[in-house]
């Protein structure tokens, strides 16, 4: 485990429309390292199948966490641990 709780992803409703959308509750982090806006930048993508070719993104770790993960090794992997039952798509996430 690299965060000690759960973790809210950032910019979920720029990717999924509907909570149904997310691919899997199977969980994937990538660094961004070219994204302009934050050099600290984490992907957070859901799994198809479990196959980490196979994926869909879903949003971001908050830069207030991924600035912390400097030294991390990624890619890391995780899973959801609480969905959003409202009409806008959310999660949070365990890894």
């Amino acid at each position: 485990m690299i965060w000690p709780v759960p973790i809210r992803v950032a910019g979920i409703t720029r990717y999924l429309r509907r909570m149904e959308d997310l691919a899997s509750d199977r969980i994937m982090l990538m660094r961004e390292a070219d994204n302009r806006q934050d050099t600290n930048a984490i992907a957070v993508f859901s799994l198809r199948d479990n196959d980490w070719t196979d994926r869909q993104k879903v949003g971001y770790i908050p830069k207030e966490i991924s600035a912390n993960l400097k030294t991390q090794q990624f890619p890391v992997w995780g899973t959801v641990v609480w969905k959003s039952n409202r009409q806008l798509p959310g999660i949070r996430i365990q890894v």
